[in-house]
């Protein structure tokens, strides 16, 4: 995996910034609020949006138009210099205790 490859930008429909031609799956955000976290090293930010657009290539999804998470390349943060390669072999579902709680795309 070359994670040091160049992203190519892609012209955003709502802002002036770009986003990556590559990704399957992008969000295109107002940011509201940016919130320090710390002050000490590695303390971040916390910075509250709202999506604007959603951009979702159709390879990715089922046959139900949902995301297939298999169909991804996932790469996690872990910390310092560390990331995961999330793939079919260390990927699992849980379900849900109760379907009623959920809030968003999850409450459909």
């Amino acid at each position: 995996m070359n994670l040091s490859k160049p992203v190519l930008p892609k012209k955003s429909n709502h802002g002036k910034t770009a986003h990556g031609k590559e990704s399957k799956v992008k969000l295109e955000c107002k940011v509201l609020e940016v919130k320090p976290l710390g002050t000490e090293g590695g303390a971040g930010n916390l910075v509250i949006c709202e999506v604007l657009c959603m951009h979702i290539d159709e390879t990715i999804l089922d046959a139900d138009n949902k995301i297939d998470q298999t169909k991804l390349h996932h790469v996690a943060r872990l910390g310092g210099d560390w990331y995961a390669k999330i793939d079919e072999t260390n990927l699992f579902k849980v379900a849900k205790p109760n379907t009623q709680l959920g809030i968003g795309i999850d409450a459909s």
